[in-house]
């Protein structure tokens, strides 16, 4: 499999963690490519120091064939996140080492896995994934769009950053912002969801979760003179650490960053998206768990008062936010289990 990503995103950590956990519990010997990864975004996964990782894609699939050589099953797992479907060279020929490796995989008497996947787009990759699809053990997708996309040959379930057990309860005094820049976004638009907070007796707090957004969070933070959870030289675990304890201080997460309203509702703070136009991603992944979820446009941000927030407030506590996150884990665990089952099978 592959843990490779974008290095400076908490939230890429925490959904390629959960598969991660699955397999290193069955006792496999697990070949990892890192890439480029960082050194502190490898030391954040449990259990990597029983792993093998590999820099090179060349190396690992020479380790592969030197396995397959010796009649030993292979599995190969696709690890979650997006997948936009293009035309492009790179992206063909990085589609179709992914199908020759899941077809010796599956001569090997091992299994394909194909979990927690978000596919978007419409090029040539599109035709490569269906037929990968066809060859999984098991294919799921987040949301409706994806299974969509692929005529139904993935099942939509929960983000897989939803399983675990979420932290519940506790004084909740804060109001947790963390956005990245977009075009219909500025600084001034969010005085008016800090200001509404204060008057609801809540303090704002800009939250760095990933690495880029922290020259504008600290900009924010700044401007409206709120605290701020800056990321600047910590690893990725003690980021990760902090950022988590934020939010369990947090009653709200006002965020148009997808892991950080699934991070923070798994602290326990009501996630509110803040859409920008076009934006296919927040409401649709959240919505295998969540249901109808409310959000923000945009564009409406500046236009935000104390009874919005309250109101969004009130819904949540309307909708048993605890046993949806149940739930969720519950499915996501039941999912993964059948995933070591069929790894650790004999």
């Amino acid at each position: 499999m592959s843990i490779m990503a974008q290095d400076d995103n908490l939230g890429d950590i925490e959904i390629r963690q959960r598969l991660f956990s699955c397999v290193a519990a069955t006792g496999a010997e697990m070949l990892v490519y890192r890439g480029t990864a960082s050194d502190s975004y490898i030391d954040a996964f449990d259990d990597a120091d029983r792993t093998q990782w590999f820099e090179s894609s060349v190396r690992l699939q020479t380790q592969v064939l030197s396995r397959l050589l010796r009649g030993h099953r292979i599995h190969f797992l696709v690890a979650p996140g997006p997948s936009r479907f293009t035309s492009s060279p790179r992206a063909i020929l990085k589609s179709l080492a992914n199908l020759a490796n899941m077809v010796l995989a599956r001569l090997s008497g091992g299994t394909v896995h194909i979990v927690g996947r978000a596919y978007r787009g419409n090029g040539l990759t599109r035709a490569i994934e269906v037929l990968a699809l066809r060859l999984a053990n098991t294919a799921t997708v987040r949301d409706r769009l994806s299974s969509e996309l692929v005529s139904g040959r993935a099942s939509a379930m929960p983000d897989l950053a939803f399983m675990g057990c979420p932290q519940l309860g506790g004084a909740r005094d804060r109001i947790a912002i963390s956005v990245r820049e977009e075009p219909d976004l500025d600084e001034s638009a969010f005085e008016a969801p800090v200001a509404a907070a204060r008057d609801l007796g809540l303090k704002p707090v800009f939250v760095t979760q990933v690495k880029r957004d922290n020259p504008w969070m600290s900009r924010m933070a700044r401007a409206h003179g709120a605290e701020l959870l800056e990321w600047d030289g910590a690893t990725h675990r003690a980021q990760r650490d902090a950022v988590e304890k934020l939010y369990r201080s947090s009653a709200l997460v006002l965020s148009n960053r997808l892991h950080g309203l699934i991070m923070g509702a798994m602290a326990g703070a009501y996630p509110v998206p803040i859409v920008s136009g076009g934006n296919t991603k927040l409401v649709p992944t959240l919505a295998p768990t969540f249901g109808d979820v409310p959000s923000i446009a945009a564009k409406e941000v500046s236009s935000i008062t104390p009874a919005k927030l309250s109101a969004l407030v009130s819904h949540w506590q309307g909708a048993e936010l605890g046993r949806m996150l149940h739930t969720s884990a519950a499915t996501l665990e039941q999912h993964l289990a059948h995933v070591a089952a069929s790894i650790s099978k004999e």
